[in-house]
């Protein structure tokens, strides 16, 4: 179809450059003083603080979905999507059983009962500075995740409290990856809503004995309390009516509670459960919700600088957008499947420009202006197939109105985080996307990696990539799930001509001006007929056909155009089928070999195709051996509609005159008479055939 997308990108890349072109001051967004004061605090703890605090005064929208006055993610319907809570055994890996916990629990919601996920992957390989036995947090894990450490089966991976080696793992230890991690508002409702869609998300709290009532399994810890979160845990469910009495706090105002999943086994409070309020001074905040499962087949690659993920974030003031920019090198031809940031403020934009060169000018993909609610990891597909090889550079582009530390990077941070900054001259930072400054552990006041991740997936082209091995195709044969997927454009390859008028996607001659060749498979076929047609269905795609002098694929791509032709070309069938269709082609010599070029439309779009190339009999002596078809009166056979679904009438041109089906008249009327015309029927064993007759 004609969108022009790839282009209409570049002009927007440059009308983001000139924006804000004047240099802004780069700010980092202050620690947290929470974990300030836990440094200070000789109270024993197992989940650490975050290094900065969200600001979630700009809440976004809020649900309008009706909320239930209850919710169990333990019995829905008579079925549960959390399984019984494990015990941690000792201080420290609540956080990591909290996450595995989380992102069972969204996987069982989406169909994927896999069992227990491992806590050993993210407590022994974390890298953080913090033991076992110290704890860690929820972005922490989202960290892990982000890298694709893990998560793992819990069979494969077994927890074991006294062993810290970080084991090595394979894919075969996954069931998936982990994307899409939403940093929740302190918002009840929102909360709430994640629950449903997403499953259980993580929390903290703060636990004492103290403030738990053991008679009812209630808790209940006072806003007016002094002490720090120490504890991680996950939320399953709620329930507005339940009753908590707390212990020491007293009982809160209102009713109403969260259902939380402990970490210290079934053999504790109401089967490893219990409830509390829901105004609890920290649970119900800081809350994260895993969303996104990602086939692990998809991903072979992954390129980054900062294994740790985000731990602060730098900005040129409110409302400024900031920039950032890496170079990575890939050994060999790799396709982009997502490009993966952090987002420490909620309410961002976000959007990225991949490039071959340094200068910039060379384009190769780009991802839509994406727009997050809230704060926390993202994976963003690119518009088009994108394949780098060699240096590669991506540019990222953030943008909050109400925000300014909306630039993600990994930078040390005392007691918490302890990264390898990267020298300079592989990644900066701009405000404007046109004056950059390098970064790097060289750069005084810009010791720091920024957060951007490129995940990638061998490119193997498929066996007809090159016209040299082109596909061998019988006429009237439906050929089906063929790929166009990690095809490329060889050393002169021909193109079909191309404008820019509309017209030019429907013609029988021309392609669409929608970026030239991109991923190309070839097809050939030897001619037992004078006429054909050739269809293709699946995707967005261009088809051409050629002849070679000598029937020599070689001259095809001799780059000297007086050894081929091309015979005819087309980009869309018609408004409403964006697949190619070259609708009829006479004067084709029996015998003769000719050759079909398929290509991705509107950028390179890629996909699975079908592809039948039709005889067409123009004798009308030949013709006449067809009208068993039909009846005395010129209409379809009854019987025919037993074994064949509908039937499309196309005069000889290609042009559809009719669609027939057994539900409405069987005539073929408004016809002239003693005319060859094309029957395809459309089988009802999903094959189809296309047949001859003259009108009567």
């Amino acid at each position: 179809m004609k969108a022009k997308l790839f282009y209409s990108c570049f002009i927007l890349w440059i009308l983001f450059s000139m924006s804000n072109a004047c240099a802004q001051k780069m700010e980092f967004k202050p620690v947290n003083e929470e974990l300030t004061k836990y440094y200070s605090s000789d109270l024993p703890t197992s989940y650490i603080p975050l290094p900065f605090k969200i600001d979630h005064s700009q809440k976004g929208k809020r649900t309008t979905k009706s909320l239930p006055a209850s919710y169990d993610l333990r019995n829905l319907n008579g079925i549960s999507y959390v399984l019984p809570p494990r015990n941690q055994v000792n201080n420290g890996p609540c956080w990591a059983f909290a996450a595995t916990d989380a992102v069972q629990s969204t996987f069982y919601l989406q169909g994927y009962r896999e069992g227990y996920l491992s806590p050993q992957l993210l407590t022994n390989c974390h890298g953080f500075e913090y033991t076992k036995t110290q704890g860690g947090n929820s972005l922490i894990a989202t960290a892990c995740f982000a890298r694709l450490l893990g998560p793992a089966y819990e069979n494969s991976v077994p927890y074991v409290f006294s062993n810290s080696t970080c084991p090595t793992v394979t894919k075969a230890d996954f069931p998936a990856y982990v994307s899409n991690v939403i940093m929740l508002p302190d918002d009840i409702s929102t909360v709430k809503e994640a629950i449903m869609e997403n499953g259980s998300v993580t929390a903290r709290m703060f636990y004492s004995s103290s403030y738990y009532n053991s008679s009812n399994y209630t808790y209940y810890y006072d806003y007016s309390g002094t002490y720090g979160v120490n504890h991680g845990i996950s939320i399953v469910g709620w329930d507005d009516s339940k009753t908590v009495t707390g212990n020491t706090s007293g009982t809160p105002k209102n009713t109403g509670a969260w259902i939380v999943k402990n970490t210290w086994g079934t053999n504790t409070m109401d089967g490893g459960y219990f409830y509390v309020s829901y105004e609890d001074k920290y649970v119900g905040t800081e809350c994260f919700s895993f969303t996104k499962r990602v086939d692990k087949d998809a991903i072979d690659n992954l390129y980054l600088y900062d294994y740790l993920g985000m731990t602060s974030s730098i900005g040129y003031g409110v409302g400024n957008a900031a920039y950032g920019k890496v170079k990575y090198t890939a050994p060999k031809r790799e396709k982009i499947t997502a490009i993966g940031t952090f987002l420490s403020e909620d309410n961002t934009q976000v959007r990225y420009w991949i490039f071959s060169d340094a200068s910039l000018t060379k384009m190769v993909g780009y991802s839509a202006n994406t727009s997050f609610e809230n704060a926390g990891f993202y994976s963003i597909d690119p518009v088009n197939p994108t394949y780098v090889e060699g240096d590669f550079y991506i540019v990222v582009r953030y943008l909050s109105t109400t925000k300014s530390y909306v630039l993600p990077i990994e930078t040390v941070i005392s007691g918490y985080s302890n990264p390898t900054i990267q020298n300079s001259g592989l990644q900066w930072v701009s405000s404007n996307g046109l004056t950059w400054s390098n970064v790097g552990t060289d750069i005084s006041d810009k010791q720091f990696n920024l957060c951007i991740k490129a995940y990638t997936k061998n490119s193997t082209p498929p066996a007809n990539d090159s016209i040299k091995n082109a596909t061998l195709l019988n006429e009237d044969v439906l050929y089906e799930s063929l790929t166009n997927e990690g095809a490329t454009v060889e050393t002169n390859e021909p193109c079909p001509p191309y404008s820019t008028a509309d017209t030019s996607c429907y013609s029988q001659k021309t392609w669409c001006s929608e970026g030239g060749l991109q991923n190309s498979v070839w097809f050939k076929f030897v001619a037992t007929t004078n006429s054909v047609s050739i269809e293709t269905e699946g995707f967005d795609n261009q088809i051409a056909l050629w002849t070679a002098t000598g029937d020599d694929w070689e001259n095809i791509v001799s780059g000297n155009t007086s050894n081929y032709q091309l015979i005819a070309a087309n980009d869309d069938k018609d408004a409403s089928n964006a697949s190619g269709t070259i609708s009829n082609v006479s004067g084709l010599v029996i015998g003769k070999t000719y050759f079909i070029q398929l290509d991705g439309s509107s950028g390179g779009k890629e996909g699975v195709f079908s592809i039948i190339i039709n005889t067409i009999t123009t004798d009308i002596t030949e013709a006449k051996n067809n009208l068993n078809v039909f009846n005395e009166n010129g209409e379809i056979k009854s019987e025919i509609f037993q074994t064949v679904e509908k039937i499309e009438v196309y005069e000889i041109g290609g042009k559809l005159m009719q669609t027939i089906t057994s539900n409405n008249s069987k005539t073929i009327q408004k016809l002239p008479s003693k005319q060859v015309y094309i029957l395809k029927l459309y089988n009802k064993n999903n094959t189809i055939q296309s047949i001859s007759f003259v009108n009567p």
